[in-house]
């Protein structure tokens, strides 16, 4: 079940859905979180359609911020109801058109398409804050172009966890960079996700008999932002375990280098087995959605 809203307010779209939940004699309580999707038209049914599949495992409202391509007028609708001659103007020029899914076109929860335009594309969190499940927390997900600093984003400063995607923006290692600049705990990136296997790998054989000393470690691979991210990764952990002992391990004179995530070149050192790995622990929806997207990788 689709439902077009055209010219409409958010008030407007809070009663429709709970006149939904009343006719299927459904509860928003049974939602454990609301997914805020930020993007393009371009790119919105294809997130639209990972989050769906996502949220089977894990009953969510969704909602989509999709400004009108240009920030124009909007695209005419077929069958949907036209707004009345005598309304007022304030109504007809709202600047929100939204969608509302119900049903097997929203997976296991109601999906909310919001369409701003005019001045309400640079406010989108006073478009959100009324439609959000109470109680629940709030997942923020950028499928294509971050901000530069999630954290200080509208949507992202009322979000708990806050994913991005570096290999799907139009500037990969500067993305990355932004990132690492403003990094902070709840920020996970999905090109790190998508090394999760082999991370595990490379962990599960270091715990094996006979550990040995591992005194030189050369990264081959093809180009792209995760495998710069792994190389980068052992660098990075190879510096720790330096400044934590004192000093540095031997280095194969022949492979001195590797490229870090930002795709410079770091030293490269010894990849020491420490007792054990660390596990990384990313909330929902990351899990789900890298699954989904899995032939990106």
């Amino acid at each position: 079940m689709i439902i077009e809203m055209p010219n409409t307010r958010t008030r407007e779209i809070s009663q429709k859905i709970d006149e939904l939940h009343e006719e299927r004699g459904e509860s928003a309580t049974g939602r454990v979180l609301t997914l805020l999707i930020s993007t393009t038209e371009d790119e919105l049914e294809q997130a639209l359609e990972l989050a769906n599949a996502a949220s089977r495992e894990h009953p969510c409202r969704v909602i989509a911020i999709s400004p009108r391509r240009g920030n124009g007028a909007r695209k005419p609708v077929e069958g949907a109801p036209k707004p009345a001659e005598d309304a007022d103007a304030a109504y007809d020029n709202s600047n929100l058109d939204a969608q509302v899914r119900f049903g097997a076109d929203a997976g296991a929860g109601e999906i909310i398409v919001l369409h701003p335009r005019g001045g309400l594309v640079h406010h989108p969190d006073t478009l959100v804050i009324p439609l959000l499940v109470p109680d629940a927390p709030v997942v923020a997900w950028w499928p294509n172009e971050a901000p530069a600093n999630p954290s200080k984003d509208l949507l992202g400063a009322m979000a708990r966890s806050r994913i991005t995607d570096a290999m799907h923006s139009s500037n990969p290692y500067r993305t990355i960079e932004d990132l690492r600049r403003n990094w902070s705990p709840k920020n996970v990136d999905m090109a790190w996700t998508r090394l999760t296997v082999w991370r595990a790998m490379l962990a599960t054989m270091l715990d094996q008999p006979p550990h040995l000393p591992i005194s030189t470690v050369k990264v081959s691979r093809s180009e792209g932002l995760p495998a710069h991210g792994f190389a980068g990764g052992l660098a990075a952990a190879e510096a720790q375990r330096a400044r934590h002992h004192g000093g540095g391990a031997r280095r194969d004179r022949r492979d001195r280098r590797i490229p870090d995530a930002r795709g410079r070149d770091a030293q490269s050192g010894a990849a020491r087995r420490e007792g054990g790995h660390r596990r990384h622990q990313h909330a929902w929806p990351v899990a789900a959605i890298h699954q989904r997207a899995h032939e990106d990788a």
